[in-house]
């Protein structure tokens, strides 16, 4: 989608955080996982200097227009098998963005990241090729019925 916008090929987004990564990485506090617990903690980051040196920087570099936030439900993950504890993710195959704070972060915590484009998830999640996805529940990523759980 921001290649979208930077070609002009598209004038309006909804984005998820890919543009403070790519274009403020410095700045965003708020793709880290677990730094934040509320929205109300995220409004309050986005209304700091930092925040505001992140928009501006978005702007200057990439072309941007900053509306505000979504706020969007909270994380989930969808597995083929039940997951409690950061144990249970050592070895799992575990398909996310490709936000390298999330690479590593996951990484750190034992997943082994696989990078699937998103509407590659399903089929990605049929065949094995990983064992699971993290998104959020209003995400339209398609979940295979019955044999998936979400946690």
């Amino acid at each position: 989608m921001l290649e979208l916008l930077n070609l002009g090929q598209t004038q309006l987004s909804i984005t998820g955080g890919n543009w403070r990564q790519q274009y403020a990485p410095e700045y965003d506090a708020i793709t880290v996982p677990f730094v934040f617990t509320t929205w109300d903690e995220v409004d309050a980051y986005m209304e700091s200097p930092s925040g505001q040196a992140l928009v501006e920087k978005a702007e200057s570099q990439g072309g941007l227009k900053y509306f505000g936030l979504q706020h969007r439900g909270p994380r989930h993950m969808t597995a083929n098998k039940e997951i409690h504890t950061p144990e249970d993710l050592e070895g799992f195959r575990l398909r996310l963005p490709s936000l390298p704070v999330w690479l590593e972060v996951w990484e750190e915590i034992g997943a082994q990241v696989v990078n699937v484009p998103a509407p590659e998830i399903y089929l990605a999640m049929q065949t094995g090729q990983v064992d699971g996805h993290e998104n959020s529940l209003s995400s339209p990523i398609p979940v295979a019925y019955g044999k998936y759980r979400t946690t």
